[in-house]
């Protein structure tokens, strides 16, 4: 019966760890796209780049929900870095 138990528990701590892992990529890419956007709006006037300047900032706020361990759409990530790799936002 102990067996399970240790065993069961080494799974769900190899389960968690493999979830956070896989965070911490997602986080770095946010921070390229970020400096990516930076860019682009440091070479940029007027509305597009208040556009860019907004896209910005929404990175900057899933960054920070990630970092203190909110939940992020996921597909809310894919369309930011999307956004920022086209020069879209």
């Amino acid at each position: 019966m102990s067996f399970r138990i240790i065993a069961v528990s080494i799974f769900a701590l190899a389960a968690a760890m493999r979830v956070g892992a896989a965070e911490v990529p997602r986080t770095q890419q946010l921070r390229d796209a970020h400096q990516t956007l930076a860019r682009r709006a440091d070479q940029t006037k007027g509305g597009p780049r208040h556009l860019l300047l907004l896209e910005q900032q929404r990175i900057e706020r899933m960054i920070r929900d990630l970092e203190h361990g909110a939940r992020v759409d996921p597909a809310e990530i894919d369309q930011a870095l999307e956004r920022a790799e086209h020069g879209v936002p």
